[in-house]
């Protein structure tokens, strides 16, 4: 299964509330089912809630979780 890895994606917080994540995510969704890709993955912080919830409304769901002890 081919598989296109967002490592980063960062909007200028007042373009936040223009569609403009939406639109990114939207072409790289287009180049990678161009390219034969099957998925697009990502990672966001669990902390992050507002970014959970945008990756969510554009049909993103978890699929591992990875665990961290503080030493």
């Amino acid at each position: 299964m081919g598989l296109a890895w967002v490592d980063a994606i960062i909007v200028a917080r007042h373009a936040r509330r223009g569609n403009v994540g939406r639109k990114l995510m939207e072409g790289v969704a287009s180049w990678a089912h161009d390219k034969g890709a099957q998925a697009v993955a990502l990672e966001v912080y669990a902390s992050n809630s507002s970014a959970r919830a945008f990756y969510q409304a554009l049909g993103f769901e978890p699929v591992r979780l990875r665990l961290e002890r503080a030493l």
